[in-house]
């Protein structure tokens, strides 16, 4: 997924605020609801950005991808047991 992150621009070059730094998804809509945000710029590497949301339990879309050694701990830390199908 591509991301565009704009930041104000600053009127005398100096360093700016984040308010107001738009957060756009390919499409051109804008992700809202940002809280925090950090841009990672590492070398040789690509840039990568993390975007904390506020978000109620009804927007949360995800699919969890587990391992199945961290379901075998989950099970047994909780008292389960797995067995084949």
């Amino acid at each position: 997924m591509n991301v565009t992150i704009k930041s104000p621009e600053s009127k005398d070059g100096g360093p700016v605020l984040t308010r107001g730094t738009k957060v756009t998804l390919q499409d051109g809509s804008e992700i809202t609801g940002i809280t925090g945000m950090t841009v990672t710029y590492a070398l040789d590497d690509i840039v990568r950005a993390s975007i904390d949301l506020i978000v109620t339990p009804e927007t949360i879309k995800a699919n969890a991808i587990l391992s199945l050694k961290s379901v075998e701990f989950a099970a047994k830390y909780y008292g389960y047991k797995l067995v084949e199908l």
